[in-house]
């Protein structure tokens, strides 16, 4: 298990070295148009999660496929729940009741969505793994808390 920064400040095993910093000025002020092609749920969380991580100021450039990749997983999430509330969690065939395939595939998008919003630093440990430079201007609200 990694420690959080902070808990290695306090020993006084924190290596400089080994801390993630995002410059400021690389940093994307705003949100770019969610990408053509999105479904309305992606595009959704598209701004729901850019919005976070602009805030945050942990978005860059390099950052916006990783973006697109956590709305598209977001929304396949959201329609892997419908199709299991549609059909339920059993499936009959004659005598035989399985697991609907739909909830192996919902796991794997929230595991693959809770990693990637660890990468964006939209989770505590993933905030713990990025040291955010404050912004000059101030403007950031996420920071102040």
């Amino acid at each position: 298990m990694t420690s959080s920064t902070a808990s290695k400040e306090l020993r006084g095993t924190l290596r400089a070295d080994r801390i993630r910093r995002i410059d400021p000025t690389k940093a994307l002020r705003r949100l770019p148009a969610p990408p053509d092609g999105l479904s309305a749920d992606a595009s959704t969380a598209w701004r729901r999660f850019g919005g976070m991580a602009i805030g945050l100021g942990t978005l860059t450039a390099a950052d916006v496929a990783l973006l697109e990749l956590l709305a598209r997983t977001w929304a396949s999430a959201v329609e892997l729940e419908m199709v299991l509330a549609r059909d339920g969690l059993i499936l009959t065939s004659g005598e035989v009741q399985k697991a609907h395939p739909a909830i192996a595939a919902l796991d794997r998008s929230r595991n693959l969505a809770h990693r990637l919003l660890a990468d964006l630093g939209l989770s505590p440990p993933g905030r713990e793994r990025i040291s955010i430079a404050p912004r000059s201007d101030g403007s950031s609200k996420w920071l102040k808390v």
